[in-house]
């Protein structure tokens, strides 16, 4: 099922029957292991690598990521879950697909690529991001000092032109365009 909150409709993808939503409470979930594809020393030999690099002229920008991993000590609803990320953090943008014996729980604020039936695709990366504030003044403060930040607009920057590169790949020569920045 996909719900677009913006039309307030649902459609159906697939022809999976789904079982009707249980509203049980879950068993509270805890990591009983976790563990990372970098150890502490490894990850802060390759954020000193890269800053050399950035100093060396190789690139402005770089983005390490590190992975984590874990055990839980049962294995979670996926509805369930997914319900209560959405009420903790509700992104427009999350999915939760699901076939038997495993699920992809996905939450965002970015809707990256979309498709239009005539072929058209465009690109909606968001790079910087600002809590909002109580108060009318001290959040326009805070969307100032987002609209002004070098290093926002940097990373604004860069995922643009790695997007405009990635779709003129595929698309017709010449038809990439960048409609609007930051």
């Amino acid at each position: 099922l996909c719900f677009d909150p913006a039309k307030r409709e649902l459609a159906c993808w697939g022809d999976i029957p789904l079982p009707l939503i249980d509203r049980r409470e879950e068993a509270p979930l805890r990591v009983t292991a976790i563990g990372s594809n970098f150890s502490r020393r490894q990850y802060l030999d390759a954020v000193r690598a890269i800053l050399d690099d950035i100093g060396a002229g190789e690139y402005y920008q770089a983005n390490l990521t590190r992975k984590f991993y874990g055990r839980l000590n049962h294995a979670p609803d996926p509805l369930l879950t997914f319900t209560a990320l959405c009420a903790h953090s509700p992104a427009p943008f999350s999915a939760l697909i699901q076939w038997p014996g495993h699920a992809i729980l996905s939450s965002s604020m970015e809707r990256f690529l979309q498709a239009e039936a005539d072929g058209r695709v465009q690109a909606f990366p968001i790079k910087g991001s600002i809590a909002r504030q109580p108060d009318a003044a001290a959040d326009a403060a805070a969307r100032e000092t987002l609209a002004t930040s070098a290093k926002d607009r940097a990373e604004n920057v860069m995922i643009v032109d790695l997007m405009r590169h990635d779709l003129a790949k595929h698309a017709v020569p010449g038809s990439v365009r960048t409609e609007a920045l930051c």
